[in-house]
């Protein structure tokens, strides 16, 4: 009988932790989800900008912001640093975690004291982007703008024009 009793608890934990397990990677799951759909909501808001020939250099000519370093050369990054190449925007120099080469004859450096003073840097991370503005801060007084911010903010600006 004992073994029997053993043989049932054992069987009862074993599901219980399969059940632990499953719910832990659906978490993990559902909030790389909401990861995915941040970055699919604010690309979606880009080309919505730039299928109606807006510009985020309107914004940043706006906000009296002349020249920016790039923080984060992930896909956003790289995408910011084309849109940008062809304006009046001058891209000081990009940042990024990684030792990387230069993109588009931009050299990208490390988050490090002793950079060139800009007028803002642009945060093109998208997720933990407050905790990537804290570090940035650390070096920088100049303004800090997320890439968010500035997509949408070129929206609404824009379209309160229309």
């Amino acid at each position: 009988m004992n073994v029997l009793l053993c043989i049932i608890i054992a069987f009862g934990l074993g599901c219980l932790c399969m059940y632990l397990i499953t719910q832990k990677e659906i978490a993990k799951k559902s909030g790389q989800l909401q990861k995915n759909k941040k970055y699919v909501e604010l690309v979606n808001q880009w080309l919505i900008l730039k299928h109606s020939n807006m510009k985020l250099e309107t914004e940043l000519k706006r906000r009296g912001i002349h020249e920016i370093a790039v923080y984060g050369m992930g896909i956003c990054g790289r995408h910011l640093i084309r849109e940008l190449a062809t304006s009046d925007i001058t891209m000081a120099y990009a940042m990024d975690k990684k030792n990387m080469d230069p993109y588009h004859g931009i050299e990208v450096r490390k988050l490090q004291k002793e950079l060139p003073v800009v007028d803002a840097i642009v945060n093109t991370v998208i997720n933990d982007n407050s905790v990537i503005n804290e570090e940035i801060k650390k070096y920088f007084s100049c303004p800090i703008i997320t890439l968010e911010d500035l997509v949408y903010e070129s929206y609404v600006v824009e379209d309160d024009r229309i």
